[in-house]
């Protein structure tokens, strides 16, 4: 997949690590304190993450911001989950 911006990528990277760990957005928010309906509004891309948002999320996963931003991670995320006993 084509990723024409960083927030995009952020978007793909969040979905994946929500999805591998087979967690909700609603658990997401709790946890770092972002509301539900921002979270919501970032994940459909009608509004973009700030760097806070972005760090928040990255500590919460216990990842680097940096690999929230990155191409690679996504395709690592998923590769773990499977790794984990996931599906496809």
């Amino acid at each position: 997949m084509d990723y024409s911006s960083l927030n995009e990528l952020a978007i793909a990277n969040v979905r994946a690590l929500l999805g591998a760990r087979r967690e909700s957005i609603e658990v997401l928010s709790t946890a770092t304190s972002i509301p539900l309906s921002t979270i919501k509004r970032r994940l459909c891309g009608k509004s973009p993450f700030t760097l806070e948002e972005i760090e928040q999320i990255a500590k919460h996963f216990n990842v680097a911001a940096s690999k929230l931003l990155s191409p690679i991670f996504m395709s690592e995320s998923r590769e773990a989950a499977l790794a984990d006993g996931g599906e496809e």
